[in-house]
């Protein structure tokens, strides 16, 4: 009888152990859907700030012949790059994938905590030809790649 007893017991705490599983797992999807809907507000935010600014950055084009200066950083492609600052972090620029209808602001610097707000420039550098991006694969950000 004790044996039944004790079975029942370790039944029930493996029961237990189960759904304390189950629900750990549930908060988890939870938390994870609500991270990738915020780095999306967050992204949809700052391209809003960074289109404008950005652009106004771009070099103008040719006009009728005249010689536009090259700017600085054809010049001395080791310059520290030029960064945006909004919300208190600097930003590199944008990345543009039309085929997957994809636009995202670029942090400058990577960490752990800017991973979670839009890709980071990882190291290298767009004017040396050699620049390398970390992102999540969030829906918003790379989840389509």
């Amino acid at each position: 009888m004790t044996g039944k007893k004790e079975h029942d017991r370790a039944g029930t705490l493996l029961m237990g152990a189960g759904l304390l599983l189950v629900a750990a797992a549930l908060f988890l999807t939870l938390y994870n859907l609500w991270d990738e809907r915020r780095a999306a507000d967050t992204v949809t935010q700052t391209l809003e700030e960074i289109v404008p600014l950005v652009a106004e950055s771009v070099p103008p084009e040719e006009n009728d012949g005249e010689a536009v200066i090259p700017p600085d950083y054809l010049l001395d492609p080791g310059m520290e790059r030029p960064t945006v600052e909004i919300d208190g972090r600097d930003y590199i620029g944008t990345l543009d994938i039309p085929v997957l209808g994809l636009s995202l602001p670029i942090l400058s610097q990577w960490s752990y905590p800017n991973l979670k707000i839009a890709p980071c420039r990882y190291t290298g550098d767009t004017y040396e030809d050699h620049l390398i991006l970390a992102g999540h694969n969030y829906q918003s950000h790379f989840g389509m790649l």
